[in-house]
C-alpha cells in the first residue's frame, strides 16, 4: 500500500473508517440504484470524446453523489467512509490498471525477461479486453455489498482526473484530500 508510505496518518485514519461498515452497509441496498447512476456516469468520463463532456459528466457524478446521501442521510462518518475507501482502493486499483495500459503503449516493454518464455504471456496486449472486464465488473458492483466498489469508483476519479488534472497525484496525500475534493477542483469552471 503505497499510501502508507506517503502519509502514515491518513492510511491509519483511512483504516479507522472500518468501523462504520456494519452501518454502512444496512442502508446500501437502497442506494443501489443511486450507485449504478454514479458509476454508469464515471464510466462514461472515461468514454467522453473531449474534456469538456468528460468535465460535464464529472460534474454530474458529483451531483448525483451529493443527491444520494441526501436522500439517504448519509452522515459525515458514512460518507467518509465513502471517500477514504476510494481513496485507499481506488488508488491501488488504478495504479493497477494505470501500469498495464503504460506497459501496453511502450511496445516491447518486459518487467521480465522470463516472460517472454510464458505462453500464457501476451505482451500486454490485452489491456482492452481487460479494462472492458473491468467495466462490467463496476457495473456490477452497484448491486453488491463490500468494498470492492469503492475500488472502482475510486480508480474512475482517478482517471479522469488524469484527463482533467494532470498533476493530482503531487496531492493526494495532502491533509484532508481524497479523490472526490481533488475532482470537484477539476470539474469546476
Amino acid at each position: 500500500v503505497m499510501q502508507v508510505k506517503f502519509d502514515p496518518q491518513k492510511f491509519a485514519d483511512t483504516e479507522a473508517i472500518y468501523e462504520y461498515g456494519a452501518r454502512y452497509w444496512e442502508k446500501d441496498r437502497e442506494m443501489q440504484p443511486a450507485w449504478g447512476e454514479e458509476i454508469d456516469l464515471l464510466i462514461k468520463t472515461r468514454e467522453a470524446s473531449s474534456d469538456g463532456d468528460a468535465a460535464e459528466l464529472g460534474r454530474q457524478f458529483l451531483a448525483q453523489r451529493e443527491t444520494r446521501r441526501r436522500e439517504f442521510g448519509l452522515d459525515a462518518d458514512l460518507i467518509a467512509y465513502e471517500v477514504r475507501l476510494e481513496w485507499l482502493e481506488g488508488i491501488a486499483k488504478y495504479v493497477e490498471l494505470r501500469s498495464w495500459e503504460l506497459a501496453v503503449s511502450n511496445h516491447g516493454y518486459l518487467s521480465l525477461p522470463e516472460m517472454v518464455s510464458d505462453p500464457d504471456f501476451k505482451d500486454y496486449e490485452t489491456f482492452e479486453s481487460h479494462w472492458n472486464q473491468e467495466m462490467r465488473t463496476a457495473r456490477e458492483q452497484a448491486n453488491r455489498e463490500g468494498d470492492t466498489r469503492f475500488y472502482y469508483t475510486g480508480m474512475l476519479q482517478a482517471y479522469l482526473l488524469d484527463r482533467l488534472m494532470p498533476d493530482w497525484k503531487e496531492r493526494f496525500t495532502e491533509e484532508g484530500i481524497h479523490l472526490e475534493d481533488l475532482l470537484h477542483e477539476a470539474v469546476t469552471p
